[in-house]
């Protein structure tokens, strides 16, 4: 995905692409599990993409909170300033931990 850093499946594309909605799920869980929430998502936002990634937060994770934070503000960013998206606003949606 050009110059996006993100890795692949991360970034859902839909519609004209003027919202990124990131998306984070909770403890112990991955993208898999916010899939009906992206369905639904997709109905309200049909032109909003949608960036899901899987978070180092597992039972025996040692991962640092600010790195996982510093990682996630720096894809973001990249999503952010793509030249093929024309983004107007951007939402967080999180469960659990990613909240």
């Amino acid at each position: 995905m050009n110059k996006l850093n993100a890795q692949k499946g991360d970034l859902r594309k839909h519609g004209l692409s003027t919202q990124l909605i990131v998306l984070f799920h909770s403890f112990r869980g991955g993208p898999e599990k916010m899939s009906d929430v992206c369905k639904y998502i997709a109905q309200l936002y049909p032109d909003a993409d949608q960036y899901v990634p899987k978070l180092p937060c597992s039972t025996f994770s040692q991962a640092s909170p600010g790195e996982i934070a510093a990682r996630q503000l720096a894809k973001i960013d990249g999503i952010w300033s793509d030249d093929s998206a024309n983004y107007r606003s951007i939402m967080f949606v999180g469960h659990s931990i990613g909240a």
